[in-house]
Order: C-alpha cells, then structure tokens, then sequence
C-alpha cells in the first residue's frame, strides 16, 4: 500500500494552494486488486452490487458502499474497453467462426447472450434480440 499526502498551505493574504495528487495515481480509495475482483464477481458470477458490498464486509471486514462498487464496476469497464474492441475486430476478420445464442435475463429483463467464437479469441455480447 503506497500512501500519498496532499498538503494545503495558506499565504498570509488568506488564499489557500492544494497539491495535487500525480496523474498516475489513480483516482480511487481502492486497488487494482479490489476492483479486479469487484469485475470478476459481477462479470463471472453475477453478483449483485449489494452482495459484493456483503461479500467483502463478511469475508475480507472491507465496508465499501453500493457506489463504490458502482463506481469501480465502470472503472473496470473502462479499462477493458480496448481489449473488447480488439476482440471484436479479431473476430470479425476470423476465417471460421463458431456461434450461438442463449436466453439471457438481466436486470429482469429478457435478453440473448450471443457468443462468438473464433480460433483465439471469444466474445460474449448480450442484446435484446
């Protein structure tokens, strides 16, 4: 755990000057690690926001709040973005492709997981038809 200060100082005329954190450090009380399992627990096993808030309390005695969690989910999603994007170019250039389609719910609502399969690469994308 690396801990940053940000010192305040006051010149005489009253105004105050904050440092500023480095561009690197990123912008979260938590790391890497917690918000690759909060991604991990959504994404793989479907746990809700609110049971991951339960899940850390009981298993690791981390009190993280409902945003929190929401906001490391789409910090997550964030840095994935690039990664899907190549995905899916890799398998809309693939030679033989390999698909199906599930029904899916999310968020109580029905939906189809399409998955697509290439030699080396896989995505999941789920849409309402």
């Amino acid at each position: 755990m690396t801990e940053y200060r940000c010192h305040t100082l006051r010149c005489s005329c009253g105004q105050e000057t904050v440092a500023s954190l480095p561009d690197e450090v990123a912008r979260s009380e938590f790391g890497p690690g917690v918000h690759a399992a909060i991604g991990y627990l959504m994404a793989t096993h479907r746990v809700s926001r609110r049971g991951i808030v339960d899940i850390f309390a009981t298993l690791f005695n981390l009190h993280i709040a409902t945003g929190t969690v929401c906001n490391a989910a789409e910090r997550v999603a964030e840095a994935c973005r690039p990664v899907v994007g190549a995905i899916k170019k890799y398998v809309a250039a693939a030679l033989t492709l390999n698909a199906d389609e599930t029904g899916w719910k999310n968020q109580g609502k029905r939906r189809y997981l399409w998955t697509l399969v290439a030699d080396r690469a896989a995505l999941f994308h789920i849409s309402p038809s």
